[in-house]
């Protein structure tokens, strides 16, 4: 396989290491191993910006460390990943339009938003 495969392995293997460390209680290990994904994702996206799966997966992992934040009851980094899901999201929705299953995720994105607006208080 090419190295974009290989880095696409490795951010998913830092990942699914996050998600087991935060179950376990490692919080701070978890948040930086999620933070490690990312950044692999992001350069991915940067490197093939035609390849619409980094960018999905891209929001998917910015997602799944939003729901971290929200299990560790920290709303305000919550929101913050959220929100970078959507801009993910709404560039992915602009550079692939047919793409339907980014509308879907990017709407759900917008609900998930508007919940943690709510639990903090702020109305947009």
């Amino acid at each position: 396989p090419g190295m974009a495969e290989h880095r696409n392995a490795l951010a998913l293997t830092q990942t699914q290491l996050a998600l087991v460390l935060a179950q376990v209680g490692k919080h701070v290990d978890a948040e930086t191993e999620f933070r490690k994904a990312i950044l692999v994702r992001e350069k991915l996206v940067e490197d093939y910006p035609t390849v619409p799966e980094y960018h999905v997966r891209l929001a998917g992992a910015v997602d799944l460390f939003a729901d971290f934040f929200v299990r560790r009851k920290q709303i305000a980094d919550a929101h913050d990943q959220v929100c970078e899901a959507v801009k993910i999201r709404e560039k992915a929705l602009a550079a692939f339009p047919p793409k339907r299953s980014i509308r879907f995720d990017l709407s759900m994105n917008h609900v998930n938003r508007g919940i943690l607006l709510r639990i903090l208080g702020k109305h947009e």
